[in-house]
């Protein structure tokens, strides 16, 4: 074995060219499939930082109670057998002070949610019951946080630290990859501070089941316990429990679209494959006359297939080696791609589970390519091939093998383009939606005023007040504005009930459901929502002046009233304390979930007469660069506070791309595989007819004796590529019929192949394959027909 493989390195350094090109071909193939693998990795296999992770569930439908902190498990689910933990949960956000002041992801959660991940720190004890109920401001920080802010001090337990101007006791730090949910840097108990995201709507719940238990038994006991709290009125009951493991809810949305993606990265790794198989065929054919002198010699058949398979072999791991450097530039690039709040993205790296799949992927290409080339030397009489020419000891059969093989990688890239296009056309459809606001040079920012400073009304409006004032006096801005609620923002807006002077009952009754908004004077001018009736707000619509309010063009169509005659209209909000309001103006419908969402009725108070108590929303429009200002804005609220940080800073367009991000990284990524296989296919289209060329060397000469034109020597030698590609294309719009029901079923809004588009691929492909065939066919037309019927 030894002596094969050094041969087969002397057969591999005699031949750099071959050499190169297959070495080339197999880098970029499993350098692509090593930087999927580690994100796939990372998200989808690597096993949860949580011991029995499989017994960890969510559960929805579960009972509730109202306790003095907001809401609370009812008794009965907190000490239920079927349960070894069970705990409340709630994403959102907090400012931690120091210098500087920066906000960091945190949860709301309930002291029976470490008990449910089944996690101990590393550092300290996590909260407990007790230390809730004698101090609620106690924290637990997440182990990148404790690295990253505090140098991983290992006497931050016991501690504080400000987190919304108010103290915390640090109790205890988690360990590393430990981040849910929404990868959380520290968790405070549930009520200590009401302003964490979504506290007050809808907490979740996540539970450990009891060994011996199963989720099916876990609902079951869940839906008995709901019947009796409803006394049997399904009414009452409200809807069945469900159960979901907790790698489905951390991953589960983006599960489909992954593997799509793998799928695509195999199909490239295929391509490259057939190529090496392609240009190692050649290789055997070419060597026939010396396999032929081995074997009169005493070599075995076996013997010859052994040295194949160790040139395949070394091909293979020299490509493996060459791929590192591409999966490392291709790992950057998908990282900058993918969505940074995906679960594991922050581990995802090029480690030893990297490089063992790395090694992997190349003895498994080794086999792939090396296999047919092996195969194909076959038992022929020593004799026949050593006295016949080139063209006669090539099998017919490996002949229309290697075709084949070019069928099927133009097949591929006719699939992955096709599937591009597709997802191309879903991105452009829905970015081409009306969200209802332009945002041009607008940039938007959130702060959020920590109620142990900003208490009343009073004093946030003086904030917001204070920050238009000196924001707008700054040089290149135009107009500055706040709300609670834009585009793009994660907080749920609260639905209140209205009714409209002078309009009948709403048909609809849903349409009678609006969202409750603020708007500073300038937010509308600033996001680019045009009013289309009446005026927009104005600096003396503040506390103790008249109350109005605007309304979106879906409030005056479900009224069954124009723009005009809804200006002047009383509305009133109901609630615990209804609210009258004079409407004073109609402004376009903007859609707050994005494009894919429908339209509702939207009511906007100013914000001086209604001011958010959360998340307060800033943008920014700029005459220039609206990220140029940024720099400005922060001294311009360092001036009033410096203790409060300015986060999720984003342009207009940054909003409407993160709304299809997901969708995006799958498009660059199926863009990306279809060009690379498009590439590998022309180079192994060009290879097979350039060997066929070559086969066909005498043929051609004694054709041009006979009088054949160059032009229609020509031709016969492009009609032979045309003929692969469009052989490639058929093949390829067959299984374009599947992926259409696998591109629906992985993305999200997708309609599947376009039938125009994969005809217009089509015909790309076969001019593809007309260029790539090009230089043999020129190459065929220079054939000396003296010289090559005298080398024969």
């Amino acid at each position: 074995m030894h002596h094969d493989v050094r041969h087969a390195l002397r057969t591999l350094l005699r031949n750099p060219g071959f050499t190169a090109v297959a070495v080339l071909t197999l880098a970029l193939g499993i350098g692509a499939n090593t930087a999927v693998f580690s994100v796939l990795d990372a998200v989808l296999l690597r096993p949860l930082p949580y011991p029995d992770a499989e017994r960890i569930v969510r559960i929805t439908e579960i009972p509730f109670r109202f306790t003095p902190n907001g809401m609370g498990l009812a008794p009965s689910i907190e000490s239920h057998p079927v349960f070894s933990g069970v705990g409340l949960y709630a994403s959102g956000g907090l400012n931690l002070g120091g210098d500087p002041a920066e906000r960091v992801r945190a949860a709301a959660v309930s002291a029976g949610f470490f008990a449910a991940l089944g996690v101990q720190p590393v550092l300290g004890r996590p909260f407990t019951a007790a230390d809730v109920a004698g101090n609620p401001e106690v924290v637990v920080l997440g182990h990148r946080l404790w690295q990253r802010r505090f140098a991983g001090d290992t006497t931050i337990a016991g501690r504080s630290i400000l987190l919304n101007g108010k103290p915390y006791l640090v109790t205890g730090v988690l360990p590393p990859r430990v981040d849910f949910p929404d990868a959380s840097d520290l968790w405070i108990p549930a009520g200590s501070d009401s302003q964490i995201t979504g506290q007050a709507f809808a907490p979740r719940v996540i539970a450990r089941l009891a060994p011996g238990i199963t989720p099916v038994h876990a609902r079951a006991e869940i839906d008995r316990l709901n019947d009796e709290r409803s006394g049997g009125d399904p009414e009452r009951r409200g809807n069945a429990a469900e159960t979901t493991a907790l790698r489905g809810e951390l991953v589960g949305r983006v599960r489909p679209t992954m593997l799509l993606i793998a799928a695509g990265v195999v199909l490239v790794l295929l391509v490259a494959c057939i190529n090496a198989a392609n240009l190692l065929l050649a290789r055997v054919a070419a060597r026939a006359r010396e396999f032929a002198v081995r074997r009169a010699l005493g070599a075995s058949r076996g013997r010859l297939m052994r040295l194949v398979i160790c040139e395949s072999l070394l091909m293979a791991l020299l490509g493996g080696a060459a791929a590192l450097p591409a999966a490392l530039w291709t790992l950057g690039a998908v990282r900058a791609l993918v969505p940074p709040t995906l679960h594991g993205i922050t581990d995802v790296q090029l480690d030893a589970r990297a490089l063992a799949a790395t090694l992997a992927i190349s003895l498994l290409t080794a086999v792939l390519f090396g296999l047919a080339p092996s195969l194909s030397i076959r038992g022929r009489s020593t004799g026949g091939v050593l006295r016949a020419t080139p063209a006669a000891t090539a099998d017919p059969f490996w002949r229309r093998f290697r075709s084949a093989l070019v069928v099927a990688e133009v097949a591929i890239a006719i699939v992955l383009l096709s599937s591009a296009a597709a997802v191309i056309s879903t991105v452009s459809r829905l970015m081409a939606v009306d969200l209802g606001a332009r945002g041009d040079r607008a940039v938007t920012l959130e702060l959020t005023l920590p109620f142990a400073q900003y208490g009343t009304a009073e004093r946030i409006v003086q904030f917001y007040e204070a920050l238009e004032s000196r924001a707008g006096a700054l040089p290149g801005i135009e107009r500055v504005g706040a709300t609670n609620l834009m585009p793009g923002s994660r907080e749920v807006g609260i639905g209140r009930r209205i009714a409209i002077e002078g309009a009948p009952p709403f048909a609809d009754p849903d349409d009678s459901a609006v969202s409750d908004l603020s708007a500073s004077p300038g937010y509308f001018r600033a996001l680019g929502i045009d009013v289309i009736a009446g005026r927009a707000f104005e600096p003396a619509d503040r506390a103790g002046a008249p109350r109005v309010a605007i309304v979106n063009e879906h409030v005056a169509r479900a009224a069954g009233a124009t723009p005009d005659t809804l200006v002047g209209r009383q509305l009133t909000l109901a609630g615990r304390q209804p609210v009258t309001l004079t409407i004073v103006g109609v402004v376009r419908n903007v859609r707050l979930r994005g494009p894919e969402s429908e339209p509702r009725g939207q009511v906007y108070r100013p914000y001086a007469q209604s001011p958010s108590f959360g998340t307060t929303y800033v943008a920014v429009k700029s005459a220039g660069d609206p990220l140029a200002a940024i720099p400005q804005l922060r001294a311009a609220v360092a001036a009033i506070d410096p203790d409060l940080p300015l986060y999720n800073i984003r342009t207009f367009d940054d909003i409407k791309a993160a709304y299809l991000a997901e969708r995006r990284f799958a498009m660059t990524m199926m863009i990306c595989f279809g060009i690379l296989a498009c590439t590998l296919a022309s180079l192994g289209l060009y290879g097979v007819i350039a060997y066929l060329v070559q086969l066909r060397t005498r043929e051609i000469g004694i054709r041009m004796a006979l009088g054949a034109s160059a032009g229609h020597v020509r031709w016969q030698v492009l009609r032979s590529g045309i003929l692969h590609a469009a052989g490639g294309v058929a093949v390829g719009g067959l299984a374009l019929v599947s992926v259409s029901d696998v591109l629906r079923a992985a993305i999200p809004g997708a309609s599947g192949v376009d039938p125009a588009q994969a005809a217009l691929l089509s015909s790309g492909a076969i001019l593809v394959a007309a260029l790539s065939t090009w230089i043999p066919a020129r190459r065929a037309t220079h054939v000396d027909p003296l010289l090559s019927l005298r080398a024969e």
